[in-house]
């Protein structure tokens, strides 16, 4: 099977998005990011409503509660956000000549090769680490961090995809996904 394709900077984003909501890494950095957020606050809380029984507590209370309660709330939309952007910076800092290059992978019997105009790399079927899909994409990790991103439009069909599916999930021993 042979993909040609151009990946966009959506694309990009869209797999850096996707891994940060299903990384468990990710996930536990998250709940304890804000676990600590909840502490710092109640340890205000604490502070101005028992130690600093003053109207200027309360004065202080009010806006650090407006601040503190909806950042918990929200926080996962806040770091999802922030992910975008940070995402974004960095692709525009650097050169991606070969991201934004044509893509040509080829899924081979016993190897898959991508090719661009700049390089040309074979990858081990041994080498993919797990096969994730959601309802935009494929993502075929290589590593715990890097995966080979191919969006679903390059399928004809349902019947397409399920077959490649069907192609690749046996050659990839101890897939967990999907």
């Amino acid at each position: 099977m042979e993909f040609k394709y151009t990946l966009t900077v959506d694309d990009f984003i869209n797999f850096n998005i996707f891994h940060f909501k299903t990384s468990k890494t990710s996930k536990k950095s998250r709940v304890r990011s804000r676990m600590l957020l909840l502490i710092f606050y109640i340890l205000f809380f604490i502070f101005f409503i028992f130690i600093g029984k003053t109207k200027l507590s309360v004065f202080f209370l009010v806006p650090i509660s407006l601040y503190f309660i909806p950042l918990i709330i929200f926080w996962d939309k806040y770091l999802l956000r922030k992910t975008k952007k940070i995402v974004k910076k960095m692709l525009a800092e650097g050169k991606n000549k070969s991201f934004t290059d044509e893509q040509i992978v080829i899924f081979g019997d016993d190897k898959i090769t991508c090719k661009d105009s700049f390089s040309n790399v074979e990858y081990s079927y041994k080498v993919i680490e797990k096969l994730e899909e959601n309802e935009k994409y494929f993502f075929i990790y290589i590593s715990s961090i890097q995966a080979l991103i191919l969006t679903k439009e390059l399928f004809e069909s349902e019947n397409k995809m399920n077959d490649f599916r069907q192609f690749l999930v046996p050659k990839i021993s101890g897939v967990t996904s999907m």
